[in-house]
């Protein structure tokens, strides 16, 4: 086994294992802010990136086609996203609405 094959594995894991540290973290800070009827902040994303980036890193073969896992099961990447965009989207819908009949 090569240096960078070895450097790489390191890189891997320990990017993956911040990876799983974020998703448990941003898994309790989804529920408390859910909780108090609050907002997370775009912070979230570091820990998909770290996983995608974990995944990249890997030296197995083939293994980038699974690049999109990490961010899905980290709930502060992609379900964060999504939620943020619904949630902004049905807000300011509701706040024109809301303006638009404080006016008649």
């Amino acid at each position: 086994m090569t240096a960078l094959i070895i450097i790489r594995w390191v890189l891997a894991i320990l990017l993956g294992l911040f990876w799983l540290l974020c998703a448990v973290g941003n898994m309790g800070s989804i529920i408390s802010a859910a909780r108090r009827h609050g907002s997370t902040s775009l912070v979230l994303l570091f820990g998909g990136m770290a996983g995608m980036a974990a995944v990249l890193i890997c030296p197995i073969p083939g293994i980038w086609v699974w690049l999109w896992l990490p961010a899905l099961l980290d709930i502060g990447t992609i379900p964060a996203i999504v939620s943020m965009i619904f949630h902004g989207a049905f807000t300011k819908k509701a706040k024109k609405t809301i303006s638009a009949n404080s006016k008649d």
